[in-house]
């Protein structure tokens, strides 16, 4: 699930870059390093300013190529990313929610099941049962 999302980002970021000119293709590369990184380090604390320091862009710059180039802001792309893994953990493990909230770098199991109800439309117990 994971490779078919980021194939979906780096295909989203193919055409964007196609349809830029000039320093905004940089900017979209840079964007696109960042996003990379969120892929792999999900699971732990990734500051905006990290990000915005990776990109060599301000937070301002930074916040608007990345919403151009995925249609979320960084935060909400992060919080997309730990949901789609708990998805999977909740399909594939026996771990309880609350461990499985801290697996996918949430620190407080309330606010992954506010999340995850926001993104998926439902709480993370109605997801385990209903695929059960």
């Amino acid at each position: 699930m994971a490779m078919s999302r980021f194939m979906e980002i780096v295909c989203l970021l193919s055409r964007y870059y196609g349809e830029s000119t000039g320093e905004n293709s940089r900017e979209v590369l840079r964007v696109a390093e960042t996003i990379s990184y969120m892929e792999a380090h999900f699971t732990e604390q990734v500051p905006i300013e990290d990000l915005t320091r990776m990109a060599h862009m301000s937070a301002r710059n930074f916040h608007r190529v990345f919403l151009d180039a995925t249609g979320k802001t960084p935060a909400a792309y992060l919080i997309g990313l730990r949901v789609m893994k708990a998805v999977h953990l909740l399909e594939f493990s026996d771990s309880n929610i609350t461990e499985i909230a801290f697996e996918c770098g949430f620190s407080d199991s309330n606010y992954f099941s506010r999340q995850f109800r926001k993104l998926m439309k439902e709480s993370p117990g109605e997801f385990r049962q209903r695929i059960a």
